[in-house]
């Protein structure tokens, strides 16, 4: 069973790390004058605090994660980027159907997408997506009249679920 140790401090674990480092600062600054107190300050009890410190550090905020982190972000920025296009085309046989499809491009979901992706609301992106692909696969033949290929269907539909 694990077991849950008491917290001695009431602050965020992150401003708790801010405040160790200051008092490591202020501890070897003034060194000597503990060293004068007790033999037991040493340049050693130092390189132990600073490793303790460092430890901390990875503990609250792993670098592994926010590297990843980093790189899931960009991932979903790319995707969000290259999802301007294909809105374009989408639009573009839209327009090109005229009163073949009786549906305007805000309704067909295009322009809350584009919105969400300007504000990189990735919720409203994913929903967005569904509304896109539904109508796509609704107005298909229409679409495809106009100049929709499987490849750009394909290519939303996986932008969906990416």
């Amino acid at each position: 069973m694990e077991t849950n140790n008491a917290r001695n401090y009431k602050c965020k674990d992150i401003e708790f790390i801010v405040i160790c480092g200051f008092v490591l600062f202020s501890f070897k600054r003034d060194l000597s004058f503990f060293s004068k107190f007790s033999k037991k300050y040493t340049v050693e009890y130092v390189l132990l605090l600073e490793t303790e410190l460092a430890n901390l550090k990875e503990l609250v905020e792993p670098q592994s994660e926010l590297v990843e982190q980093k790189g899931i972000t960009d991932h979903l920025r790319t995707v969000m980027h290259d999802l301007v296009e294909p809105l374009d085309w989408i639009k573009g046989y839209i327009q090109l159907a005229g009163t073949g499809i009786n549906i305007s491009a805000k309704d067909f979901g295009i322009v809350h997408t584009r919105e969400a992706i300007t504000n990189m609301d990735i919720e409203e992106i994913i929903k967005g997506m569904h509304t896109i692909n539904t109508n796509i696969v609704k107005y298909k033949p229409i679409l495809v009249e106009q100049g929709l290929t499987e490849e750009l269907q394909a290519r939303l539909s996986l932008m969906q679920n990416q």
